[in-house]
């Protein structure tokens, strides 16, 4: 069970990267979960050093830099949630007063964070053997320790019901968008993470409360095994939940599109897309052109990145042997999450298997104009955009059933 702990708190730091790592997960909602991962990893490990460690400099060195991480948990999770909920992953200048209490323990805890080792291995050693809220120390100058454990279930408590709020928002708002399979697999997940994240935030008050009343590590650890079983099982799912729907991370969210212009305008006046001006004013857009501020992939933004696609195959893009779906997103703006969903939720198909049906199309398109007679199968590969020879014969067997000689040769 220990050490299980400590493999599902490595898993969430390692998400974390993950999702940062993905593209365009610096600027969209995906910091914030990844955030969320971190922290509530390293703050966990913290508490796993704590409680099942006897390795004084490792519970000196967590419990000196990690405390006022807790405070950073609700937040992340909430603007998590409400970037998903209100299609906007921006912070405004009044959202970092959610960062306040973290700040406040943060810059109390520096005088113990850059205290002598000797003063902070004294303070680890003392709760190793039992005391564990060592008084004579003082390890916050700020914030006592009696607030400080009564604001952690408050905290907690008060971003539990700023996360249900939200989702009952997104509930009640079913009718503004148009793609419902979307709809429900954001609300599914939203649901999913909302409770998981309540459970084990429930669990953790029970212990904290455990904790204040034994004043004992080892009747603590006896009297909550339950309990760790219970955060361990919700953090679990939570990571599970990533690798099963790996829709959440390259699906969600649906950030704005802010792209570059569309050259014909005739999508845009029949569906009535709204401009970027218009999202930032939508009172001044006629009612006509009015449509909920939020979207989801309407059908007016499905038609936009249609034609941005009708565009790339018009220019031949697909035909460069180095084409991926990084250009696209250059080309046009629109999000690489956004056309990653487009093609696996629309189009039922992947990026690649459109491209390659579309070179195959292309080379058929040859054939049948003559382009063999006078030109050798590789030759007909590279002008379809395949590296290899091979790559161009499987796949188009793949696609017309007959190797490309055998098509030509009974067409």
């Amino acid at each position: 069970m220990n050490s299980y702990l400590l493999y599902i708190f490595i898993t969430g730091m390692l998400l974390s990267v993950m999702l940062l790592g993905i593209k365009n997960g610096l600027n969209s909602a995906n910091r914030y979960l990844a955030g969320y991962f971190f922290s509530t990893s390293l703050y966990c490990m913290s508490i796993y050093f704590f409680l099942f460690s006897n390795s004084v400099p490792l519970v000196a060195f967590f419990f000196s830099s990690i405390p006022s991480i807790y405070y950073l948990i609700g937040p992340l999770s909430y603007f998590y949630v409400r970037s998903i909920v209100r299609d906007d992953s921006k912070l405004s200048s009044l959202d970092y007063l959610h960062f306040l209490i973290f700040m406040l323990t943060f810059m109390g805890s520096l005088p113990f964070l850059f205290s002598s080792w000797s003063n902070k291995l004294m303070v680890a050693e003392n709760l190793i053997n039992g005391n564990m809220f060592f008084t004579k120390f003082q390890t916050n100058v700020i914030i006592p320790k009696k607030l400080n454990q009564l604001l952690r279930p408050v905290h907690t408590i008060f971003y539990a019901i700023l996360n249900w709020h939200l989702l009952r928002e997104l509930w009640k708002k079913s009718g503004m968008y148009a793609n419902k399979s979307q709809y429900f697999l954001i609300r599914k997940w939203l649901f999913v993470l909302i409770c998981l994240i309540n459970i084990a935030s429930i669990a953790y008050l029970f212990g904290l409360y455990n904790m204040m009343s034994l004043q004992n590590k080892r009747a603590f650890q006896q009297s909550t095994e339950t309990i760790l079983f219970i955060i361990v099982l919700s953090y679990s799912l939570i990571n599970v939940c990533l690798f099963l729907f790996p829709k959440i991370m390259y699906g969600l969210p649906l950030e704005r599109h802010f792209g570059k212009p569309v050259e014909s305008t005739s999508v845009l006046q029949t569906e009535n897309v709204p401009t970027k001006e218009e999202e930032f004013h939508p009172e001044e857009s006629t009612s006509a052109e009015k449509q909920p501020f939020l979207f989801l992939f309407t059908e007016s933004y499905l038609a936009t990145i249609q034609l941005e696609l009708e565009k790339c195959k018009n220019e031949g893009r697909y035909l460069d042997p180095v084409f991926k779906l990084d250009i696209l997103f250059l080309d046009s703006g629109i999000p690489l999450h956004h056309w990653t969903f487009f093609f696996n939720e629309i189009k039922k198909q992947s990026f690649i298997e459109w491209k390659n049906s579309e070179r195959i199309a292309f080379a058929l398109k040859l054939i049948s104009e003559g382009f063999l007679d006078n030109h050798t199968l590789k030759s007909l590969g590279i002008k379809c955009g395949f590296t290899t020879q091979s790559t161009f014969i499987r796949v188009f067997k793949i696609y017309t059933g007959k190797s490309p000689s055998d098509f030509f040769k009974t067409n």
